[in-house]
């Protein structure tokens, strides 16, 4: 079966390989791409890459993003297939941030490992595995404006158990969507693989964020997870943008990270990261260790701060604030 299964051509703005469909009918085609100059990303001028990169067709997925009021909430996945990328980590302290801030938060485990569901202090009897299953919704009260969708070890074979639904693609879409006016933002921790799990993530999502590792191996998947995400907007989601790559790890005295910035700019995809980067830090270690964010264990670290500063900038892009504050 194709990557887009039951109700792939449910959205008939959503155009293949041939054509890169940005929100909102701004159509560009992959094909005549030396008709475009650039394409605008946030305000910023983004050089399309050359002829011979191998992310030429992937700049279609940064389109400019506009100001929007909380008429519903606005959900991230973050998603990597490689492990050890602090994946989770910015998952959990995304999410502490923006309850502290006064956002009404949704956190949603949908990695097995159920790493952000531990680190939150999950008691919940229920969890996503159930939910999969047919199980009304039910989310699990954290603390002040964070809420959470716990995991668990069996939501590892629930692939298994989905392969024969109906618009299996929809589940979690189907799930959130009684809930979207109960939260501002809602953050989804995916699993460290491109399988149907990360499909549901990504059709339930405004955008996907994507933490980047300073490692040659770390880079080579990326590319690979940015024709995923392509493959999902054309085909179950056309409304779906990578909001950017966030790179994590970082140590600009390093020779990987130097070598990591120079790949991002040779290969013409320096206008989709983030300006915020994500220093090395114990306290993080330490944080998670604890099971607390990085807020709550060390809140005046350096590392506490790049991750102040990236939650902020994610909200710049794509203008949200509290609703009390509307």
């Amino acid at each position: 079966m194709p990557l887009g299964g039951v109700g792939a051509d449910r959205d008939k703005r959503s155009t293949g390989y041939g054509k890169c469909d940005f929100v909102r009918n701004r159509i560009v085609s992959a094909a005549n791409q030396s008709a475009l100059e650039t394409v605008m990303l946030h305000n910023a001028r983004f050089p399309l890459p050359n002829k011979n990169s191998p992310y030429r067709n992937f700049h279609y997925l940064y389109p400019r993003f506009h100001a929007l009021r909380n008429s519903r909430m606005k959900t991230i996945a973050i998603i990597n297939q490689k492990g050890g990328v602090a994946k989770t980590t910015t998952a959990i302290n995304l999410a502490a941030y923006y309850a502290k801030k006064g956002f009404r938060t949704l956190a949603v485990d949908l990695d097995p490992q159920s790493n952000m569901t531990e680190a939150l202090g999950s008691k919940a009897s229920h969890n996503i595995y159930d939910y999969f299953k047919g199980r009304p919704l039910e989310v699990e009260h954290i603390s002040e404006n964070l809420h959470l969708i716990p995991s668990n070890i069996r939501f590892s074979t629930i692939e298994l158990q989905i392969i024969n639904e109906f618009n299996r693609e929809y589940i979690l879409q189907h799930l959130l969507e009684p809930i979207q006016e109960d939260y501002d933002i809602c953050i989804i921790d995916c699993p460290p693989a491109l399988n149907f799990v990360t499909i549901n993530a990504l059709v339930a999502s405004d955008f996907a964020l994507v933490p980047l590792k300073p490692s040659s191996f770390s880079y080579d998947g990326l590319g690979i997870m940015l024709d995923f995400v392509r493959k999902v907007k054309t085909s179950l989601n056309g409304n779906l943008t990578i909001l950017g790559i966030v790179l994590t790890f970082f140590d600009e005295r390093k020779v990987v990270s130097k070598a990591t910035l120079d790949k991002l700019e040779r290969d013409n995809l320096t206008a989709g990261v983030m300006k915020t980067k994500i220093r090395a830090a114990e306290g993080i270690v330490r944080a998670e260790e604890s099971r607390q964010s990085i807020f709550d264990y060390d809140g005046g670290s350096q590392v506490a701060q790049d991750y102040k500063s990236l939650a902020e900038e994610i909200t710049d892009k794509i203008g949200i604030r509290p609703s009390e504050e509307e």
